[in-house]
Formats: structure tokens, sequence, C-alpha cells
């Protein structure tokens, strides 16, 4: 096979990943999460992640953007909050890069959930919901987004180390058959 015609299979596999974990973000957000009284628990950190493990940091968090925006269109009708769009641009990026260097271990999947828990989604989710929407009460606003920060960390952790250690090596497996190398 030319070098063009491989290039092109690897960039056409990159693409319809990306497509697939932006769809998979799709359903974890809408029909994945976990709503209670005080937090909505939301799973779309997991096709985060495998984008990362698959397609590079660059695509991963492209992905992650465009997932968030095009969600915002199709399920709320096209309010697209811009800094939750960059959260999620963020938090694409950062998920990407536990698996720039291969498999990562337990200290660096707990900083990246960390990262992206109080950094995506303390920080720039909220200041996003106050730029778009106010803040009523604000320390009860606080106190909700820590506490469903430190919830979803402590959520994310373990299930990320799960996904590195059975996910992982399958996609490894898949990518490194089909002409992408990943270590």
């Amino acid at each position: 096979m030319s070098n063009s015609k491989v290039l092109n299979k690897k960039n056409t596999l990159l693409i319809a990943m990306a497509g697939m974990f932006m769809a998979l973000e799709f359903i974890f957000e809408r029909y994945l999460s976990i709503s209670t009284p005080i937090v909505r628990i939301s799973f779309t950190f997991i096709p985060r992640a495998l984008a990362g493990m698959c397609v590079g940091i660059v695509l991963a968090g492209l992905a992650s953007l465009l997932a968030d925006i095009v969600g915002a269109i199709i399920f709320y009708g096209a309010s697209i909050n811009p800094m939750i769009s960059l959260a999620a641009l963020c938090s694409g990026l950062i998920l990407a890069w536990l698996y720039k260097k291969g498999k990562p271990g337990i200290v660096k999947i707990s900083t990246a959930a960390i990262l992206d828990q109080f950094f995506c989604g303390l920080l720039l989710t909220s200041l996003g919901l106050i730029w778009f929407g106010g803040v009523p009460n604000a320390l009860e606003f606080w106190i909700t987004r820590v506490t469903k920060c430190a919830i979803m960390a402590a959520v994310e952790i373990p299930i990320l180390i799960l996904c590195t250690k059975a996910i992982y090596p399958l996609l490894r497996s898949f990518l490194n058959r089909n002409g992408l190398k990943v270590s």
C-alpha cells in the first residue's frame, strides 16, 4: 500500500473513532447520568478518556468540545455556554493527557481526575453557570458545586483505573493491528 493510502486509512480511522466517542458522550450525558437532589453524576469522562486512549490529545479535546456544542444544540435548543464548552475542551485535553505516554499509573490517573473535576467542573463550569445564569444563593451554590466535584472525583478515579486496566489493552491491540502505533 502506498504511503498516501496508509495515511488516508489512519486519518479515516481516527476521525471515525473521534465521531464515535462524540456519540458516546451524547449517550452518557443524556441517558446514563444519575440525577440526585444534590448533584447530577455524569459519566462523560469515560468516553473522553477512551478518546484520549485512541485518538490523541488534540483530537480528543476537539471531540469533547464538538460533543458539547452539538449536544447543546440537539438537547437544549442551541443555548451554548462558551465557558462550559471550554470546560469540556479542557476535560478532553486533561483526560487525553493521561495516555500520552502509554498506560498511566494510579498517581497520574488521580491527578487527572482531580484536575478534571476541580479545574473543569468546579472552576470553569461554575463560572459559566454564574456568567449566564447568576447565583441566587452563593453559599449554597458553592457548597453544592464543591460537593459534586468531590463526589465525581471519588467516582472518576476508580472507573478510570478500571478502564485503564481492562479497556486500554484491548483498544491498544485494536489500534496497533490497524496501523496506529499506540504505546
